[in-house]
């Protein structure tokens, strides 16, 4: 017992003498691999972007290099693990032909999540930035600082609100001005102030509306764009712009107002409820005849 137990701990010490270095050489070349990988996919896809390629164009690079590339560091790591290297690269460039092949004919068909990470969505009543996907969850980190985990079942039958899909977006501010002001003359200021903005869009025309009456005032909307990044700063700026300039120019923005009218009545005038119309000396007669007797005060006394 003893030396058949002696003999197979030699014989596995001179496996791990034998094929240690290959093995750790394997692993050494994997892991360094996947690292280089991940590493060029995630900047060539940010490089991509910057050059405003179509997303699914993309995607496909993207995607089908690094298929090429998984390939190579697999080839890479059978090899320091002893297999034959024209075998390798024969099964393995097959195996890739026929991923990538079959990756972009049925792309399309293969149901995806409508953003990537770093895109501002409205997902779920939450708005925020997308930070990671995985198979199961997407992580949302919302403008208050937290983070939220959502079901991807739950993405795909929602309905999501992608900021960033376009370039820019249109910002509409409504002003109410009184009945008295001159509409062209507030138009032509508000205009000024759109085409002083460096953050609007100018290859997009701003417009100006009459929206309607109000209780108080005419309802004034004002409609122009700003790129994605510049919305909430462009949004709060130009409406401390207009404040300000209209201050300057002596127009005043309206509120919710009551006017309150008091009538002085005097003895002999008529007295207004309503439809009716009564005299004071006629109602004054109305009640005293209403008053009891004298003798029935006394009786009751």
């Amino acid at each position: 017992m003893m030396v058949n137990f002696f003999s197979r701990l030699a014989e596995f010490e001179e496996k791990v003498m034998l094929h240690g270095q290959m093995v750790t050489r394997a692993l050494l070349v994997l892991v360094l691999g996947l690292l280089v990988t991940k590493f060029i996919h995630k900047y060539l896809r940010l490089g991509l972007t910057k050059i405003n390629l179509n997303r699914t164009l993309i995607s496909v690079i993207c995607q089908s290099l690094h298929i090429l590339m998984l390939v190579v560091v697999i080839a890479f790591t059978l090899e320091q693990l002893g297999m034959a290297s024209a075998v390798v690269y024969r099964v393995l460039a097959n195996i890739s032909i026929g991923v990538i092949g079959v990756f972009i004919i049925f792309r399309p068909y293969l149901p995806t999540l409508p953003f990537k990470p770093g895109d501002q969505v409205e997902l779920d009543d939450y708005l925020g930035i997308i930070e990671s996907t995985s198979f199961l969850h997407t992580r949302l980190r919302t403008f208050d600082g937290r983070t939220i985990y959502i079901p991807n079942k739950k993405v795909m039958v929602e309905t999501v609100t992608n900021y960033d899909i376009t370039m820019a977006r249109q910002i509409r501010l409504d002003f109410p001005i009184g009945y008295q002001e001159d509409i062209a003359r507030v138009k032509k200021v508000l205009f000024e102030v759109l085409d002083e903005d460096p953050r609007i869009v100018k290859k997009h025309k701003n417009k100006i509306f009459v929206k309607g009456f109000g209780e108080s005032g005419i309802k004034l909307t004002v409609r122009f764009w700003v790129k994605n990044e510049d919305y909430w700063p462009g949004r709060t700026g130009v409406t401390e712009k207009v404040k300000a300039q209209l201050d300057q120019e002596g127009i005043a923005i309206q509120f919710p107002q009551r006017a309150v009218h008091v009538y002085h009545h005097q003895k002999g005038d008529p007295l207004v409820l309503g439809p009716k119309t009564l005299e004071i000396e006629g109602l004054k007669e109305q009640i005293s005849s209403l008053q009891m007797p004298s003798e029935e005060k006394d009786d009751v006394g």
